[in-house]
């Protein structure tokens, strides 16, 4: 059991809204208090504020239930709260969590291991991702005066905004989500009470207020679904929902955030160096669905080492094999045509790692994923094709999937057009004089007719170089003449000369 320093001198107080955004890592707010103990607690159980996974800044407090036992208590408890016992509050409160499970909230008689919890309501059921819920007390009438969240099932759980407040006259939706979004357009639904009307706005993700945003008009009447329109293609927007009953309206709920579809493509390539750590390329998604996951375990982000070329690669991370972990490129409208095919670079320092390739029917959570090949990986980079010329279903995301291993970096992802030709492979150098290099490869199948091209370390596309003439036939060899005398090393000339043709089909 710890009660947090401070605690003794709190008065009891009437309302309360903590977001931990002015507490610091790995303490409880001023006034707030943990009881960690009892029968069947697990050694690790622990409340403490993190620096992520907040709702509104950055800040949550994380609840580390980690199986515990379930007459085990592992309880974040509020301040004193004076009116507690008046029938005409409420507590609210976000959570994000990874997994499906359960707290309860109820009021205790002291902050001991062996105080009495008394559950109001029923236990509340927490579902993945982002949301918010709320426990009625106007029918509380005992004597207690703090109150405790109590996590009884599952690993983790992390908690933001939680307000003590006057109960409203109009009741909350609850359970909002997007049912489907498209270029401009994105469709919700909720959960409602007995009222038929209701308002929903949205804003920008820097929007923190809904009181200052505008309704959607006409108002959704009759049935808890709307649709907002007049989107932006590949934007991120946070929405709100609302009941109104007459006169009155109930309180904003969530917010949930979407983003809308980009615009399909029909070729991409990615070499992530213009992305943030931590982030994913505009258009780029994830998908990390199962029991048992975690944010800091499984995720999918741009790394600012491990690269091919440049800076950034893309990392995806497990530690749960039941898990499924996938990184997902932009929708590309030539993927169901059987044309092309997908180049990257990809490693593992995980023995046996394999990256599942194929192709999902959404890039939402429950989207349905279908192979097309799985590769196999090894402990440094190479070059990986995987042809989708003989796909032929109506899916337009394709998406990288953890078969085995624990991290996976990828680099230089392309999206291309399957060549009629094959790739030659294995070019390197054989001589080099002042102006000239000669260079040998091995032949892709049975051609006899290659393209050699060259230029200086800024060029990033060797379609806009002119091939050499003659240009190499019969043997597949070649060499570039009446280069500058500008004594660079072989090394240094052979990938200047090389590293682009390598690309061409």
């Amino acid at each position: 059991m710890a009660v947090y320093a401070g605690y003794a001198q709190c008065e009891p107080v009437s309302s309360f809204n903590q977001g931990f955004e002015t507490t610091d890592d790995a303490a409880i707010p001023a006034c707030w208090s943990t009881i960690i103990g009892g029968p069947g607690v697990a050694p690790t159980a622990n409340i403490e504020t993190v620096s992520f996974n907040g709702t509104g800044q950055s800040k949550s407090v994380r609840i580390s239930h980690d199986l515990s036992g379930e007459n085990a208590h592992v309880i974040l408890v509020s301040p004193k709260v004076s009116n507690l016992s008046a029938g005409t509050h409420r507590l609210r409160f976000s959570t994000f969590s990874n997994e499906d499970l359960f707290i309860e909230v109820g009021t205790l008689d002291g902050l001991t291991v062996d105080a009495n919890f008394n559950m109001v309501g029923e236990p509340v059921q927490i579902q993945t991702g982002v949301h918010e819920y709320t426990v009625d007390f106007t029918s509380y009438t005992e004597s207690d005066d703090l109150i405790g969240i109590r996590v009884t099932t599952g690993y983790t759980v992390f908690l933001d905004d939680i307000i003590w407040e006057v109960a409203p006259l109009c009741p909350d939706v609850h359970g909002i989500s997007i049912v489907s979004t498209e270029t401009t357009t994105a469709s919700l639904a909720w959960n409602a009470g007995e009222e038929e009307k209701w308002d929903i706005v949205y804003g920008s993700l820097d929007v923190t207020d809904p009181q200052t945003l505008t309704p959607i008009a006409p108002a959704p009447t009759g049935t808890p679904e709307g649709t907002i329109s007049d989107l932006l293609p590949g934007t991120a927007y946070k929405v709100w929902v609302r009941s109104v009953c007459g006169e009155d309206n109930g309180i904003w709920m969530e917010p949930i955030t979407f983003t809308t579809d980009c615009l399909p493509v029909t070729e991409f390539n990615e070499d992530f160096d213009a992305s943030a750590s931590g982030t994913l390329p505009a258009c780029w998604s994830s998908i990390i669905r199962g029991s048992m996951v975690t944010p800091e375990n499984e995720n999918v982000m741009v790394k600012d080492w491990n690269a091919v070329s440049g800076q950034n690669s893309v990392a995806l991370s497990r530690s749960v094999e039941s898990s499924e972990v996938f990184l997902v490129a932009p929708s590309v409208s030539t993927l169901p045509l059987g044309t092309h095919r997908i180049k990257f670079y990809a490693f593992s320092y995980s023995e046996s790692a394999i990256l599942q390739m194929g192709t999902l029917t959404s890039n939402n959570n429950d989207a349905a994923f279908t192979q097309v090949e799985a590769v196999g990986l090894t402990s440094s980079y190479e070059e990986y094709v995987v042809d989708f010329t003989v796909y032929d279903g109506s899916d337009i995301y394709v998406a990288f999937k953890m078969g085995a291993g624990s991290t996976i970096f990828i680099d230089n992802i392309r999206w291309e057009i399957a060549p009629e030709c094959a790739d030659v492979s294995e070019i390197i150098t054989t001589a080099t004089t002042p102006n000239s290099a000669s260079f040998l490869w091995a032949a892709g199948g049975g051609e006899t007719t290659w393209d050699m091209v060259y230029g200086d370390m800024s060029v990033t596309d060797p379609a806009a170089l002119t091939p050499v003439s003659p240009a190499p036939s019969g043997y597949s060899m070649g060499t570039i003449s009446g280069l500058e005398d500008i004594h660079l090393t072989s090394y240094g000339f052979a990938l200047l000369v090389v590293q682009k043709p390598k690309e061409l089909g």
